[in-house]
């Protein structure tokens, strides 16, 4: 068996966006896809934002990099949204 990686977003958070979103009752199995989808988008995303960032020649990633690597991840993913 394979050893799991540590979750780097806790499953309470994920379940919070559930409780938050006023949703039916969910299942410990939904909570652990969302979040493990999550941190996949979200390292997706943070990758790219270091890219930005060491291009644009700074040591810090700013807000600006997230918010035009998030730009970028939604174009590439926009075929699921779009169905």
């Amino acid at each position: 068996m394979a050893p799991q990686k540590a979750r780097v977003i806790p499953l309470a958070s994920v379940d919070r966006i559930f409780t938050n979103a006023r949703t039916l009752p969910v299942d410990g199995e939904a909570v652990k896809e969302l979040g493990q989808m999550l941190e996949e988008i979200a390292m997706e995303i943070v990758k790219t934002a270091v890219v930005v960032t060491q291009y644009a020649g700074r040591k810090t990633v700013m807000g600006s990099d997230i918010i035009f690597a998030f730009e970028q991840w939604s174009k590439k993913n926009a075929k699921i949204f779009d169905g």
